[in-house]
Formats: structure tokens, C-alpha cells, sequence
């Protein structure tokens, strides 16, 4: 995803209403810039954190961050379609709901 509104649609168009971030960003890519960026913002409620410790130390690695996406309604798409480059088919398409 290239852009926070992007982002936006695609939570509310799959009913998305918690989204889970690791904390400090590990892999630094830019859907995951513009997340963490996005639930930093009052769109979203921070719920819970949790730490992730590493053995045998108990070491903190990272956290976990929870948040609510208060804006989240029920599904606004019927399917979701997952695109796999490279392979045949390179779409598969999910169904949703109940």
C-alpha cells in the first residue's frame, strides 16, 4: 500500500477494527511507516501494549502495540483478492463473511 488513504479504505472496506504493530518498526518498510504514522493519529484508540521478551534473559526485543479503529463497520467488500506474482494463479480471491 502506498498511501495512508489507501490504508484507510482497505480497513474500512474489510470491517478492520484492531490493528497490531510491532514497535519499534524491525523491518522498515513503507506500508509500515505509513501505519504506524496512521495509528498515531486520533482516528485510533491505543488499547494495549505488549512487551516481547526474548529467553533465556527475558530480554525486551519489542512491543506489540493494539489499536482500535473506532471508524470500522461490517464488511464493506464481499471478498478479498490476494495477489501472488509470479505463481499460477497469481490472484486468489478469499470470500468473507459469515
Amino acid at each position: 500500500m502506498s498511501s495512508e488513504e489507501e490504508i484507510l479504505r482497505f480497513l474500512l472496506d474489510y470491517g478492520v477494527r484492531f490493528v497490531v504493530v510491532e514497535m519499534p518498526d524491525r523491518e522498515g518498510t513503507k506500508p509500515g511507516a505509513l501505519l504506524r504514522r496512521l495509528v498515531s493519529t486520533d482516528r485510533f484508540i491505543h488499547r494495549l501494549s505488549v512487551p516481547v521478551v526474548g529467553s533465556p534473559q527475558g530480554t525486551l526485543l519489542y512491543h506489540l502495540e493494539v489499536f482500535e479503529f473506532p471508524e470500522a463497520t461490517a464488511l464493506g467488500k464481499g471478498s478479498l483478492k490476494l495477489r501472488f506474482p509470479g505463481l499460477s494463479p497469481s490472484v486468489v480471491e478469499v470470500p468473507l463473511g459469515k
